[in-house]
Parts: C-alpha cells; sequence; structure tokens
C-alpha cells in the first residue's frame, strides 16, 4: 500500500468513519482538512467527503473506501451470506435513512450548531426525532440478530457509530437510545474501543 492521504472535514461522520477504518488497521496516514459547505473538494466529482488516495488510486464514497481498506489489508470478515447481508444492510440504512434524520436534523441543530453559536431550528430537532424512531427500530433487528454488531470493528461498525454517537450526544436521543436495548447497548461498548475514542473531535475545548 502506498502514502495514504484521506481528505476529510473533521467533523463529518463519513470522515471518522474512514479514520476509525485507519485507526482499526493500523495504517498512517496524512489527513487533509477540506469543508464541503464552504468550498467543496475539488477531488470529488460531487464535492462531497471523505475522498482516500493510496497513492496515484483516488476512492471516494465512505462504504466503498472502508471496503477497500479492509480488503487490501487481509481484514475483511469471513462470514457466510447472511451475515455479509446484514453488513450490506446496515451500510445501505446509514446512508439512505440513518444520516439525514440522526446526524443533519437531530445532532446538527440540537447539538453541533448550539456549541459553535450558529442559528438552529427546533422544529428540525423535532422532525429528526419522529423519523428516527423508524431508523433506530430497523438497526435494533439487526442488532438483535447477533449477525453483524456483535464484537470488534468491522467495516459496517465504522459507517454506523459515528452516527449513531453524534445522534446520542443529544440527551433526548440518548434517551431514545435506551429503549432500544441491543443497538444501545452494541454503541456503548463500541464507543469504549481505544480506535474509536482516537478519533472523537470535540466541538468545543468543554465538550
Amino acid at each position: 500500500m502506498s502514502d495514504l492521504k484521506l481528505i476529510g472535514y473533521g467533523h463529518s461522520v463519513y470522515s471518522r468513519s474512514v479514520r476509525i477504518a485507519l485507526e482499526e488497521l493500523a495504517l498512517p496516514y496524512l489527513w487533509e482538512e477540506a469543508d464541503p459547505f464552504d468550498e467543496g473538494v475539488k477531488f470529488h466529482p460531487f464535492n462531497r467527503v471523505p475522498v482516500l488516495f493510496d497513492g496515484n488510486i483516488r476512492i471516494y464514497e465512505c462504504w466503498a473506501i472502508l471496503e477497500y481498506l479492509y480488503r487490501v489489508c487481509d481484514r475483511y470478515p469471513e462470514r457466510n451470506p447472511l451475515a455479509n447481508a446484514r453488513a450490506a444492510q446496515l451500510a445501505g440504512i446509514a446512508s439512505a435513512y440513518a444520516y439525514w434524520p440522526l446526524v443533519r436534523c437531530v445532532y446538527s441543530h440540537g447539538v453541533f450548531r448550539p456549541a459553535l453559536n450558529l442559528d438552529w431550528d427546533q422544529s428540525k430537532i423535532d422532525t429528526g426525532l419522529a423519523e428516527a424512531s423508524v431508523v433506530l427500530k430497523a438497526l435494533e433487528e439487526i442488532a438483535a440478530d447477533g449477525v453483524v454488531l456483535a464484537a470488534g470493528c468491522a467495516p459496517e461498525d465504522c459507517i454506523l457509530f459515528p452516527m449513531i454517537d453524534a445522534f446520542g450526544r443529544y440527551p433526548a436521543a440518548a434517551e431514545m437510545l435506551a429503549g432500544y436495548p441491543n443497538l444501545n447497548s452494541w454503541w456503548g461498548r463500541t464507543k469504549r474501543q481505544k480506535t474509536i475514542a482516537a478519533t472523537y473531535l470535540p466541538l468545543t475545548p468543554e465538550s
């Protein structure tokens, strides 16, 4: 593997997903900060983060990056077809259904924007919390299977954890998570892992 460079935004949950994988795989890398909300990302056709460079190889889209890193390091989990399907299911739910209500609504307006003294909208939080129940129910069902989200830090853990962790930083969201015992237990034990803690970026010196 050539020199790795990760272009990302420090407060992006998707950038954190890749950083978790890099920590888990003990891969050194160069970090380049890029805020897609301000200037876009010139190496991504849709001006998003993260973007990974492995030498001259460019990879974008979080799940593609995670799969690449785990496979090139020969650390992709060996498992049966059902477990692979559940992992893909989690990745799909995270990006298609979880990201907007959990992160862009609840976390952004309930935690991120207030911490930085930016305008925030209570109606966005309320909408996010209402929509989150369907997402959490689906994730709880998968977590209860025990097929994935069981132990260690696989690619699906990497993509899902930052979203749940961001969501859970809003008090009402943390209370909500407690009603989904298998998902909540996974969140609790995963955030204690050293590779996870190493990627935590506080919003303020006190947070």
